[in-house]
């Protein structure tokens, strides 16, 4: 009938292979019921054949039908049928056959997911297995042999279903192993065997549950959730793990996620570690993070509260991701990543020294390709002083970690003066750094504790800018924030604190090149805004006076 294209009458029943009763999935399945000779013969049949007849023809009905009758042979104790093996080698070939993919995740929506059912059978098959032997007379070594040969079949079509699709496999074991969790201790330790999971030692009512590793990540109480962690990324390397890599990308994704939720501190550290040697053993990982996961660990480093072991965690795995993705660092996510890593690199912006030493050698890692341990803050602030592609990075980024990170290049800047004098790179930062200051004067009304670095990259900067430059820079200082989103008071606080000093450095610096009182009142007749045109008139009637008594 293969050949013809002539199918049976499609039958409704509820087959062997079943579903729990409270799955989404609990509709009776829609099969042919066809005679042992017809499925005997159809051991012989490709696999490819059927998945190439499914796609022409839809023919799930058919191989539920073949399953249902298969199943029971091959998970059976007891059956004499020389054939089983046979059997099993066809169930997982129709598993592993990827022109039926389709088939086994119900991306059709005909036949309510056949992993679900499937799953559902082997656990109910191991479990009706365990109480038939009591009742088998047989020898003790041959219940032993059958009881292995069981399991080994079970654990095998376990096995490449997950391989399919382990997500699909660990919903369809939450909602099958809660029927057993009364079950004699011994039903469950072959359960758990089948489902290659460690049995719970205690006795406790939520651990009675045979709970897959990535469905017990979620559960309510934390050393179950904590095991969970450990067993889907174990401290030693487990390197016959079968994950791909969407699967590792959403177990990622989950373990930051308990980052940034778990309230115990403990939780949160252990989520951390997980999360790193997920990375470290799967190197594909940080090449392929997307915005989200980015901003994600963003949000956890800038948090002053959060668990400081795992900040210094979330910073190296920063690092990591920006040493895979260097060449498209430019794209919003990682180019924010680098910010706060720069933001949190000067001691200024962060009180904690060990989080700025991290940082520093994350950023090594990122740019150098290596961490270097003696000497990575000297090597970071070298890389940020003398790179101007970095600068533009940090230019280009909107988050409010911007402005630090250019107080952390300006103080670079001026730490390795010796070794770097980018002109250029000084001029920038402090142009971006003022028009940052200044949209944000609310925040400027202390004292500011990085002058000296910003003075240095003042000087710097009017060594070689052009006028238009300068003029540029006196202009946006002098104006000092005309926004109506801040106070009179905050816009002369900044002034006397940041903008001030400024203005005189440059007025200092210009004095050999040309008359510093000249260019600011030329600035002060071209603009419309009274404020600044009454500041610079006083310096240069100030610098006037100076030159005066210095020619006396």
């Amino acid at each position: 009938f293969l050949s013809s294209g002539i199918l049976p009458k499609i039958q409704t029943q509820t087959l062997f292979l079943h579903q729990s009763s409270d799955s989404k999935n609990n509709k009776p399945l829609k099969a042919i019921t066809l005679s042992n000779a017809i499925y005997e013969k159809l051991l012989t049949t490709s696999p490819k054949l059927l998945g190439n007849l499914h796609k022409d023809m839809h023919i799930s009905h058919l191989i539920l039908g073949f399953l249902d009758w298969a199943v029971k042979k091959a998970v059976v104790v007891g059956d004499e049928n020389k054939n089983s093996s046979n059997i099993l080698q066809m169930i997982l070939d129709l598993i592993r056959e990827p022109s039926l993919s389709s088939f086994w995740k119900g991306e059709d929506k005909q036949n309510n997911r056949p992993i679900f059912a499937l799953v559902a059978t082997v656990l109910r098959l191991v479990v009706a297995a365990n109480n038939n032997q009591k009742k088998m007379k047989k020898k003790k070594k041959q219940l032993i042999q059958s009881t292995i040969e069981l399991d080994e079949a079970a654990k095998e079509i376990m096995d490449e279903l997950r391989i399919l699709s382990s997500s699909i496999v660990n919903q369809a074991v939450a909602q099958s192993v809660v029927y057993y969790r009364k079950s004699p201790m011994v039903v469950k330790q072959r359960l758990a065997n089948v489902l290659n999971i460690a049995l719970p030692t205690s006795d406790k009512k939520e651990d009675s549950l045979l709970l897959p590793p990535r469905v017990a990540l979620e559960h309510a109480t934390a050393s179950i959730r904590r095991k969970a962690i450990l067993d889907l990324v174990p401290i030693k390397n487990n390197k016959n793990s079968t994950n791909n890599d969407d699967e590792d990308k959403s177990l990622a994704l989950a373990l930051l996620r308990h980052v940034l939720t778990e309230e115990d501190a403990n939780m949160i550290v252990t989520s951390a570690e997980a999360l790193e040697r997920l990375f470290q053993r799967q190197k594909q990982l940080a090449a392929t993070v997307d915005d989200f996961f980015c901003n994600q660990l963003i949000q956890f480093i800038d948090r002053k509260e959060n668990s400081v072991d795992a900040k210094f965690i979330c910073i190296r795995l920063a690092g990591t991701i920006l040493k895979e993705n260097k060449q498209i660092i430019i794209k919003d996510s990682t180019s924010s990543l680098l910010t706060v890593l720069i933001a949190n690199l000067s001691n200024t912006n962060n009180s904690n020294t060990k989080i700025s030493e991290t940082c520093a050698d994350s950023i090594c890692l990122a740019f150098i390709g290596k961490t270097t341990n003696n000497g990575y803050k000297k090597n970071a602030e070298i890389t940020l002083a003398s790179n101007p592609e970095i600068l533009d990075v940090v230019l280009k980024d909107s988050s409010r970690n911007k402005k630090n990170a250019l107080i952390s290049i300006m103080e670079a800047i001026h730490h390795q003066q010796k070794e770097c004098n980018n002109t250029e790179i000084a001029r920038k930062a402090i142009y971006s750094f003022l028009n940052s200051a200044l949209s944000n004067a609310d925040d400027e009304n202390e004292e500011i504790e990085s002058l000296d670095a910003i003075l240095h990259c003042v000087k710097l900067a009017c060594a070689e800018a052009s006028e238009k430059q300068i003029v540029d820079i006196v202009t946006l200082a002098a104006t000092a924030s005309s926004s109506a989103n801040t106070s009179t008071t905050n816009n002369e606080t900044l002034y006397q604190n940041l903008c001030l000093p400024i203005l005189e450095t440059i007025g200092s610096t210009l004095s050999s090149k040309v008359l510093s009182e000249v260019l600011f009142l030329q600035i002060a007749m071209a603009l419309s805004h009274p404020p600044a045109v009454v500041r610079l008139i006083e310096l240069s009637s100030t610098a006037a006076a100076a030159a005066a008594a210095a020619a006396a």
